[in-house]
């Protein structure tokens, strides 16, 4: 599973851009993105690697009690806490997936925060500030032993370069009701100066905007091999119906 793919998945469950991004740098800070991580210290007691303590976990030899009690760090989040990680287990089992599958870890995050953690999920739906979301995230959810000023700053340094692996305004990452078709913006919009056409070139389509901010109002969807009129602004397209990221468009 890719970093975008959770991302996509974060989104979907209503996160905010800041939202999901700020949680992904934590998971980076926790695990780069290894869903079997053992705790490194704990490899070391336990003489096992990841890959045999999923294997243990997952074939039953070493059973639910064991692996819900033993304190190690485990997966995306590191689960420590033997509540949480009797939980995991449990959702697991639930779902017939591996303790190390990636994409059950993800959808597990999700519904612990719905669940368990719900100032936390408001939060990472709400805010607007990768920074705020970052230090939350650190403060109120994964809580290490660390959690001084440069321990936070470095949450948020992740977290940033995390954003550079995320699709934001990928199309179908979002379902969303259809809209009736937009005949004229909200607001009149100024004539472009310079007309230019350009080619959808993203297979899921792409989000019209209505300011250049891919958390701004959606007014509307660009099909695949559609071609628009519009002016280049910045990394943005600029047309009659509002702004579209202009990386998902090649010039006709």
């Amino acid at each position: 599973m890719t970093v975008n793919e959770m991302y996509q998945r974060l989104r979907a469950s209503g996160m905010s851009h800041a939202g999901a991004v700020g949680l992904l740098g934590n998971i980076k800070a926790e695990s780069n993105f290894v869903s079997n991580n053992l705790q490194q210290t704990y490899e070391k007691k336990l003489g096992t690697t990841d890959k045999e303590y999923t294997a243990a976990v997952d074939n039953g030899t070493y059973p639910r009690e064991q692996f819900s009690k033993d304190s190690a760090g485990y997966g995306l989040c590191q689960w420590t806490y033997k509540t949480r990680k009797a939980n995991l287990y449990d959702f697991a089992k639930k779902q017939k997936k591996s303790i190390g599958d990636c994409s059950m870890q993800i959808d597990f995050l999700i519904n612990e925060l719905k669940n368990s953690y719900k100032a936390v999920y408001n939060k990472l739906c709400k805010t607007d500030s990768i920074d705020e979301a970052a230090r939350y995230v650190m403060l109120k959810f994964e809580k290490p032993a660390n959690v001084s000023e440069s321990a936070q700053k470095g949450r948020v340094k992740l977290a940033y370069q995390v954003e550079r692996l995320t699709d934001p305004d990928f199309a179908p990452a979002f379902p969303e009701k259809p809209t009736e078709p937009i005949e004229k913006p909200t607001e009149p919009a100024e004539k472009p100066k310079k007309l230019s056409k350009f080619k959808v070139t993203a297979r899921g389509g792409v989000n019209i905007r209505e300011k250049q901010d891919v958390n701004s109002k959606k007014l509307g969807a660009y099909n695949f091999g559609q071609i628009v009129e519009g002016e280049l602004v910045g990394s943005w397209i600029k047309t009659a119906k509002g702004y579209s990221v202009a990386k998902y468009f090649s010039k006709v």
